[in-house]
C-alpha cells in the first residue's frame, strides 16, 4: 500500500492559475491536506518574499523553497538555508544576457534590480511577485555581492531555450541554469535544484522519500520528481516532463471540447456518459496497481475512476480539476476492485466529489460516497 506524508507543490503552473490567481478550491484542497495530517509544502523559482501572499491562505507551517531551493525559508520568511551565486559568476550571466539583448534582473536580498522598466514580462513578474522592482541605471560591482537568482526574460521562447544551453555551457559548473517558464531563463547558485527541499523536508521530518508526493509542471520540476515517491506532471508540461513522471494531470489552460470552461469549471452545454468534478488532486495514473494503491492510502477523501472512451476535455489545474468522459466508467471507493477490469487507456485517480452516470449505468455497489457538498 502506498503511504503518502507529505505534499510538495510547485507554484506557478502548478497551484496558481495563469492569472496567478490561487483559488478558494485550491485553498480548501490544501485544507483538507492539514486536516487529514498529510505535511504541505511548495517549492519555486520566485524569490521567498515573492511567495509571501501563500502562507496565511494556504496555512504554510512547514519550511518552503525559494529560488528552486537556493533558499529555504520559515513561514515567517527567516532563512534557514540560503547560498548565493559567485560575484564574478553573476557579472558573467548578466554579460551574456546582454550580449543577446536580453534586459534580465538581479534578485538581491528584498529587491529585484531592473535597468528597463519597459521590458519583457517586468509587468507580469510584478503581479506575480507583488513586489515592484527597484530601477538601476546599469549594473556594477555593488549589485554582485549577493546574488539569489539572475532571471532573463524574454517573449522569443525560442532564443531562451537556446540560451539556456549557451549560458549553461558558458558557466559550467559555477552555476545551474534552467527554465523556470517558457519565458525564463534563470541562474542559481551551482548544485541548488527543488530536489534539495525534499531531502531536507524528508530529513527534518523524518518522512521515508517514498511517502513523498509532488506536483510540477517544468523541467526545473524533475529533480523534485527524481528524489519523491511519487511524480504528478501537469497537462500543460512538456512531454519530457510528462515521461519523467508517475501521473499526468489535465492542463491548466485547457478548455473542456464539451463546454466546461477552465476559469469558472462550470459546464456549458450538455454531453452523454459520464460527469466527474474533482476538487482535489486529479491524474491520470500510468498503471493500475499504482492507481489501486492511492485509492487504498487515501480513498476517504475520494474516489478512483477508470473512464472507458474518449474524454472530452478538462479544466483546471492540480487542485482543481474536472472532467467530463464519454463512454462506460467504473469508481472504485477505497480499496475495491471492479469484476470488469478497465480497458481504456486511462486510470484516474480522482480526490473530492463524484457525480455518478445518470443512466446509472455505474454498479450501485461501486457508486461513491459524496464527500463534499455540490458546487
Amino acid at each position: 500500500m502506498r503511504k503518502v506524508s507529505l505534499v510538495i507543490s510547485d507554484v506557478d503552473g502548478t497551484l496558481v492559475t495563469h492569472d496567478k490567481a490561487l483559488t478558494a478550491r485550491a485553498i480548501a484542497a490544501v485544507e483538507r491536506l492539514h486536516e487529514a495530517g498529510i505535511g504541505f509544502s511548495i517549492c519555486s523559482s520566485r524569490p521567498p518574499f515573492g511567495l509571501r501572499m501563500l502562507i496565511e491562505p494556504l496555512r504554510l507551517t512547514l519550511p518552503f523553497g525559494g529560488y528552486n531551493t537556493g533558499a529555504i525559508v520559515e513561514p515567517d520568511l527567516s532563512v534557514i538555508e540560503q547560498k548565493l551565486i559567485l560575484p564574478d559568476v553573476a557579472k558573467q550571466a548578466v554579460s551574456l544576457f546582454q550580449q543577446h539583448h536580453i534586459d534580465c534582473w538581479v534578485f538581491v536580498g528584498n529587491e529585484w534590480l531592473i535597468t528597463n522598466p519597459q521590458g519583457d514580462h517586468v509587468e507580469r513578474e510584478t503581479h506575480t511577485i507583488q513586489t515592484p522592482p527597484t530601477v538601476v541605471p546599469a549594473f556594477d560591482d555593488s549589485h554582485f555581492a549577493a546574488v539569489g537568482k539572475i532571471v532573463g526574460p524574454s517573449k522569443d521562447h525560442t532564443l531562451i531555450a537556446r540560451l539556456t544551453d549557451l549560458m549553461q555551457t558558458a558557466l559550467d559548473d559555477r552555476a545551474s541554469v534552467g527554465r523556470s517558464q517558457p519565458y525564463y531563463c534563470d541562474v542559481i547558485p551551482p548544485g541548488i535544484d527543488k530536489g534539495r527541499l525534499v531531502e531536507f523536508l524528508a530529513r527534518c521530518l523524518d518522512v521515508p522519500q517514498p511517502e513523498i508526493l509532488v506536483l510540477g509542471d517544468m523541467e526545473n520540476d524533475l529533480a523534485m520528481f527524481r528524489r519523491a515517491g511519487f511524480a504528478i506532471a501537469m497537462g500543460n508540461a512538456s512531454d519530457d516532463v510528462k515521461c519523467a513522471a508517475h501521473a499526468t494531470t489535465p492542463s491548466i489552460s485547457s478548455t473542456s471540447r464539451s463546454g466546461r470552461s477552465s476559469s469558472s469549471g462550470e459546464p456549458r452545454g450538455n454531453a452523454p456518459g459520464y460527469e466527474s468534478g474533482s476538487w482535489r488532486a486529479y491524474a491520470a495514473i500510468k498503471d493500475e496497481e499504482t492507481a489501486k494503491e492511492l485509492a487504498a492510502t487515501i480513498g476517504e477523501y475520494g474516489v478512483l475512476a477508470w473512464s472507458e472512451g474518449q474524454n472530452s476535455g478538462t479544466h483546471g489545474k492540480a487542485f482543481e480539476i474536472g472532467s467530463r468522459s464519454r463512454g462506460r466508467t467504473r469508481n472504485l471507493p477505497r480499496a475495491e476492485t471492479s469484476a470488469d477490469p478497465p480497458r481504456g487507456d486511462h486510470a484516474r485517480y480522482a480526490r473530492g466529489r463524484a457525480v455518478c452516470d445518470p443512466a446509472g449505468r455505474t454498479p450501485a455497489a461501486l457508486r461513491p460516497r459524496r464527500l463534499l457538498p455540490p458546487a
